[in-house]
């Protein structure tokens, strides 16, 4: 499971952060709210909600393999108990 979430992400972190650039109008709505004054915090506050998304979308993924396995292992025993 920490392979997982790691690997994702690391994959979720690079997709959100190519969608950071000076053309983004949301990012530029994102950056107006106050107390956003100082370009180092600007630069902060993106890097940090860049990571929470990234660790959200990783955490979704996570569960998703574990439904999967659960799926998959709950078939197995219906089958295994036939025999």
């Amino acid at each position: 499971m920490t392979t997982i979430l790691s690997r994702s992400a690391q994959g979720a972190w690079n997709h959100l952060a190519g969608c950071i650039n000076p053309f983004n109008p949301h990012l530029h709505t994102f950056l107006s709210m106050p107390p956003t004054t100082l370009a180092p915090l600007q630069v902060a506050i993106v890097q940090q909600e860049v990571l929470r998304q990234a660790q959200m979308l990783s955490y979704i993924d996570g569960f998703w393999a574990l439904g999967g396995v659960f799926v998959i292992t709950t078939g197995i025993l219906l089958i295994a108990k036939k025999f």
